[in-house]
């Protein structure tokens, strides 16, 4: 009993409103040692809903990471606003140039291939952001896919930088894709292969081989146990990622294969 008693005075309540209209969304009791993301996953939204939201007290955005009792008056004001975080585009020209825009201010920022040498990848042939919109990978022609950490809030000209470069001499990139849960990522080349890679070692996981034209679409499971190509060979393939073996050939295409999809 004493140490329910002491579980019970640890909680505090707080009410969470939505920051545009101030209608309330929910009062959550919660530890003061809790972080902003155990607050967030406390509200009665779906997941989807919850990788889109920021958490504002006094007008200034709260760190997922930062713990609420650390947060100067937030335990006495007992309240904070939420608001869905504004849509970032990544937007791939025909001429190779990447750029992030943000709609309601009408204005976009050059992104680079977030370089650390001298040499910086050139004409960006294939893109794909991560399920809650925080990376992007990009293809281009020199066998290279780098993985870009971008800002969400204001998005300056450092606001990104490159958190993994995986390398493969197969021609260019032409296909990229992020699985869902964010560990891996899979490329697809000119030469007909296409490689799974973990994003924390940044290592290749397993290279599948072959179609009889180049891979021009990749994805994922959910799992990341299987993987989806689509080729210029009019063909589409599925793959288990343990073993690299082609599960299954999907045939009957009358054209090459430019999206597949999980």
């Amino acid at each position: 009993m004493p140490k329910r008693k002491a579980l019970e005075a640890d909680a505090v309540s707080i009410t969470v409103r939505w920051a545009l209209s101030g209608e309330i969304l929910s009062a959550v009791s919660i530890s003061h040692e809790a972080s902003v993301e155990d607050l967030l996953s406390a509200l009665p939204l779906g997941a989807h809903e919850l990788q889109h939201l920021q958490v504002l007290f006094k007008e200034k955005t709260l760190s997922p990471q930062i713990r609420l009792g650390t947060v100067e008056g937030l335990l006495e004001y007992a309240e904070v606003a939420v608001v869905k975080r504004p849509p970032l585009l990544a937007i791939l020209g025909c001429d190779g140039a990447l750029a992030l825009w943000k709609p309601e201010m009408g204005d976009s920022t050059k992104l680079t291939g977030g370089a650390t040498t001298a040499v910086e990848p050139q004409g960006a042939l294939s893109l794909s952001p991560s399920s809650d919109g925080s990376q992007l990978l990009v293809g281009y022609p020199q066998g290279v896919a780098r993985l870009l950490s971008v800002e969400q809030a204001g998005h300056p000209a450092d606001s990104h930088r490159c958190s993994a470069v995986f390398t493969a001499r197969c021609g260019a990139v032409l296909s990229v894709s992020i699985s869902p849960c964010g560990n891996y990522c899979i490329t697809g080349y000119a030469n007909c292969t296409a490689r799974v890679w973990s994003v924390e070692r940044g290592s290749c996981v397993k290279a599948l081989c072959r179609h009889s034209g180049s891979v021009l679409a990749v994805s994922l499971s959910s799992d990341a146990e299987t993987a989806v190509t689509g080729s210029s060979d009019e063909l589409a393939k599925i793959w288990s990622v343990r073993t690299g073996s082609c599960s299954q050939v999907l045939r009957g295409h009358m054209g090459i294969v430019t999206s597949v999809s999980f």
